[in-house]
């Protein structure tokens, strides 16, 4: 994959698709919720959140990570308050785990993009070992496949730098890194020119300009007397800065975020029962400008957690967490989760999960489509913060068939909001209205999946998904709009020849989602359409060599596109322009080749 965006494409769990039809922003679904009410973690750390989670998906390259874990519901309590529907962590490649000195992956595909990456690592001596990333990416093309005078994909350059050290002595453990990223990403009219257009009604044009550092350190004491008894701090600050215009609108963003953490781990007894207690103080200070419209807000929030955890051999597992934390602007947060695991047989798990979640909007961050249409932005009221319960329920049944190992799991959870903020495009077709929750918001999601390897060396996966999310808009009880209720995938790998030759199909369902209302100004009524089902296909083969792998492969090879992403291309300037209703693919079949070598 190239990013964290196209890293989920096996997995069920996790949806990701565009947010509108220009910028070229991804965005996840979780449970069927949005993006925004899952947390991203870097190696436990928050790293995107706030304005970085607009485009931050594109900012952790494929060739970096080690590993991702996915979690759903509310999770632990020792990461955040924020996460509600899951928590996605991300483990970058470790120096002293990685015993390659030079990774190599380039990366080009038919409508022009191409990548490159590095990843160096050096061991210094027997405590001391580095990584030093890089990561370039160029999109060359204007491609507009449909004619509609717009590019289906922006122009994007992504530079990203990352330096890591890691240090293993006698006493103690320690980790500390720096990212650089600057991004640009041009998009709009085919003819826009920057230079001659901006600021004027000749071309539609989009440019949004990003600049990231981001830096943490970790540092581990471990108790030479006590087994699982450690003292760990840890801090992580990064400063975002996002310069854009969308048209006419003008929009500018920072953000400035610290938190550090002094953390406790030891066992009560005997080490099936341990214990974690953290303090925490958090820093977060945003600057937001959409025009003349001036958001800022600046939040401090220390905060205590305690964390205990329960292990009977390997069969079951009780961890329960709380945690009390003080917000400068609305008081007093409590947090209180859990997580059980019961082992039914050796071969029946069963799991359960509950938790609180509190998290702030950032509307233009959260919603950043609406900035690509003509669409009045209209807050109805002091926005306050949202609130969430969720629990969940899971079993798993592994077993063999005709001696082969194989497994199937089914999950159920439930997501309630006590408070949510409201995107309301249906109300009206020139404005999107924001609120506070008055009524019901609710989510439900049901899972099941199976897993099975018929032959060697050939692993199958199906899953079916069910998403209901629903909540009260304008006091009507409704379906939220852009959630596919019905989901399914298909997943094959298989390697033979002894492991030279790999090859991977993945096939997706999409089923119908709700579109929000479109107001036809012919007939003076609101008209609420579905997206189609359609089916998405993706396939890759690879072919081993001495020192790395050439691979070749094909997205979206069904070809399916929305032919109309856009409305109201004829003049962009208009109440009639609307970039933001997108269900599926923007272009068809992509065709790309690789190359990865490892010394």
């Amino acid at each position: 994959c190239c990013n964290l965006s196209e890293s989920f494409e096996t997995n069920g769990t996790v949806n990701v698709g565009y947010s509108d039809g220009v910028t070229g922003a991804k965005e996840i679904q979780v449970l069927g919720l949005d993006g925004a009410y899952s947390q991203i973690l870097a190696e436990g750390f928050p790293s995107l959140k706030g304005l970085g989670l607009t485009y931050g998906l594109g900012y952790i390259p494929g060739t970096w990570m080690q590993s991702i874990s996915v979690a759903k519901g509310a999770g632990s309590v020792l990461n955040s308050y924020e996460s509600i529907a899951g928590q996605i962590n991300v483990e970058y490649l470790k120096p002293k785990k990685d015993s390659s000195p030079l990774r190599v992956n380039l990366y080009a595909n038919r409508w022009g993009k191409g990548e490159t990456n590095f990843v160096f690592t050096k061991k210094l001596e027997n405590k001391w070992g580095s990584n030093l990333f890089f990561h370039y990416e160029n999109q060359l093309n204007k491609v507009d496949r449909n004619k509609d005078s717009f590019m289906d994909m922006p122009l994007v350059e992504q530079l990203n730098l990352f330096n890591r050290w890691q240090y293993k002595g006698d006493k103690m453990m320690a980790q500390f890194g720096l990212k650089y990223l600057n991004e640009s990403r041009n998009a709009g009219q085919v003819d826009f020119n920057e230079s001659t257009d901006l600021g004027n009604l000749s071309n539609y044009g989009v440019g949004i300009y990003t600049r990231r550092v981001e830096g943490y350190a970790k540092t581990g004491i471990p108790s030479k007397n006590k087994a699982k008894t450690s003292l760990a701090f840890k801090l992580n600050t990064f400063w975002h800065e996002q310069d854009a215009y969308y048209g006419l609108r003008d929009y500018y963003g920072e953000q400035k975020f610290a938190i550090a953490n002094a953390i406790y781990q030891s066992y009560i007894g005997n080490t099936d029962h341990t214990y974690t207690l953290m303090g925490v103080l958090q820093y977060d200070d945003y600057y937001e400008r959409l025009d003349s419209d001036i958001r800022t807000r600046t939040e401090v929030v220390p905060g205590i957690v305690g964390e205990y955890t329960y292990k009977y051999f390997d069969k079951h597992t009780i961890v329960a967490g709380f945690r009390a934390d003080h917000h400068n602007l609305y008081g007093m947060i409590y947090t209180p989760r859990f997580n059980v695991k019961f082992g039914l047989t050796d071969n029946t798990d069963m799991r359960f999960s509950g938790g609180t979640g509190f998290r702030i909007a950032n509307i233009y961050a959260d919603n950043s489509s609406i900035l690509v249409n003509s669409r009045d932005i209209i807050i109805d009221e002091e926005l306050q913060p949202e609130k969430a319960i969720n629990v969940g329920w899971d079993i798993t049944q592994r077993f063999n068939i005709f001696q082969k190992e194989a497994s199937i799991s089914v999950d159920v959870f439930g997501t309630k909001f006590t408070n949510q903020v409201i995107t309301d495009m249906d109300r009206s077709r020139n404005a999107v209205h924001f609120y506070n929750l008055d009524g019901k918001s609710d989510a439900f999601s049901v899972q099941a999946q199976f897993n099975i390897s018929p032959v060697d060396n050939l692993d199958l996966r199906f899953v079916a998904k069910y998403d209901n999310v629903m909540a009260t808009q304008n006091g009507v009880y409704t379906e939220l709009p852009f959630v596919k209720k019905y989901k399914g995938l298909f997943h094959a790998s298989y390697a033979w020849r002894h492991d030279i030759w790999k090859a991977s199909y993945t096939m997706h369902f999409f089923g119908k989602s709700r579109l929000p209302d479109l107001y036809d100004i012919a007939t003076e009524t609101n008209i609420q359409e579905h997206s189609p089902s359609f089916i998405h296909i993706n396939a890759q083969l690879t072919r081993e060599l001495k020192k790395g792998e050439v691979y070749l492969g094909g997205e979206n090879l069904t070809g399916v596109t929305q032919e109309n992403p856009i409305l109201g291309v004829e003049n962009p300037f208009s109440k009639e322009f609307d970039a933001s209703r997108i269900w599926g693919p923007i272009v068809g079949a992509n065709i790309y080749v690789g190359f990865r070598y490892k010394l």
